[in-house]
């Protein structure tokens, strides 16, 4: 089992930031959400010293559910996530899809948040409500079409800079994926944990989605996804099949957590 805080110690790296790393080192034993805040703060602090490593046209859209089904264990899932992304210089877009108004402890960790409330707690496939919320949250935001959208589930949380590192030295790829392994579908399925798409084509996939359809049939937002990434392909789009992503995924959130690599 990866136990939650051995996925936020990472040595910095850019030297400049090694400073942080001494301070850090003694605050990894502390789970507390009151020390993590004060963890985060200290980056946010000492940060503001050097120049910010953030792309400026990749973006990362970070999707949320606050809901109280272990919610104590999500809230820390969701906090080291957004402290990690900081730490590698990012500020993530959250996207809110079933609490109806601020504040949550979201404000806390990012300047970008955004409830969406389109929630519709009658349906059963938790895709069309997310891909919902997605489509509110980009009307929102108003990315460039040309910005490249991290999509990454926030309870998820990355291991490494690999991802990262991938999209941006790569501006000329309109989507970066990973299939899922095992899944007897025609197009395979995506892993919509974690993906990068162009916004333009991003925007435009989730316009075409059909929600009756997916609700009625239960087809998974993963599948949707691979369909169109073949749609992109097949119009010239340059799309990037990835084997690892660098993730740490509760996928479930089940209780107690099972963490797997992707």
């Amino acid at each position: 089992m990866i136990k939650k805080r051995q996925s936020i110690m990472l040595y910095p790296n850019n030297l400049k930031k090694r400073v942080i790393y001494r301070y850090l080192r003694a605050l990894a034993p502390l789970t507390s959400l009151g020390i993590k805040y004060l963890y985060f703060l200290l980056i946010c602090g000492i940060s503001h010293c050097f120049a910010s490593t953030e792309n400026r046209h990749v973006k990362i859209v970070f999707t949320s559910a606050l809901i109280d089904f272990n919610y104590a264990i999500r809230q820390e899932e969701y906090i080291s996530s957004m402290i990690i992304l900081n730490n590698y210089g990012y500020q993530p877009y959250v996207i809110e899809t079933c609490k109806t108004s601020p504040p949550s402890f979201f404000e806390n960790y990012t300047h970008h948040v955004f409830y969406s409330n389109v929630n519709d707690y009658s349906l059963i496939n938790k895709g069309v409500n997310e891909a919902r919320a997605m489509i509110e949250g980009f009307k929102h935001y108003q990315f460039d079409d040309e910005d490249m959208i991290i999509k990454l589930t926030g309870r998820y949380f990355f291991h490494s800079r690999q991802f990262l590192d991938v999209v941006e030295t790569h501006p000329e790829i309109d989507a970066s994926v990973k299939f899922c392994a095992a899944y007897p579908v025609v197009n395979g399925r995506v892993f919509t944990g974690c993906f990068a798409m162009r916004c333009k084509y991003f925007k435009e996939m989730l316009q075409q989605l059909d929600f009756v359809k997916m609700e009625e049939e239960l087809i998974d937002l993963e599948v949707e996804v691979a369909r169109y990434i073949h749609r992109m392909e097949e119009k010239g789009c340059k799309i990037l099949y990835l084997k690892d992503l660098g993730m740490t995924a509760n996928i479930g959130g089940p209780f107690p957590p099972i963490y797997t690599q992707w």
